[in-house]
């Protein structure tokens, strides 16, 4: 059974290689790799943002850093930032 199960997995893993990063995203969504990182950051350091857009970047990293300065050249991306 885990032979089979080794060899299905292998199988999935040789045919996405070729698109891998689509796959992943479809499965655990775009931010999934990202993610995964904020837990290496010190919880201490004092983050800017530059070209914040949205602010999709800044709201992730704000809950595991001590604060997050958001800078856009777009008054309305900052707008949508705050929201």
């Amino acid at each position: 059974m885990l032979a089979e199960r080794r060899a299905r997995s292998r199988e999935f893993f040789d045919g996405a290689a070729g698109q891998w990063d689509r796959v992943r995203d479809d499965l655990f969504g775009r931010r999934s790799l990202l993610l995964g990182l904020l837990g290496l950051l010190d919880p201490k350091i004092v983050v800017a943002d530059l070209g914040c857009g949205t602010g999709a970047v800044a709201e992730a990293l704000a809950p595991v850093v001590r604060r997050v300065y958001a800078v856009d050249g777009s008054e309305a991306m900052l707008d949508s930032a705050r929201e």
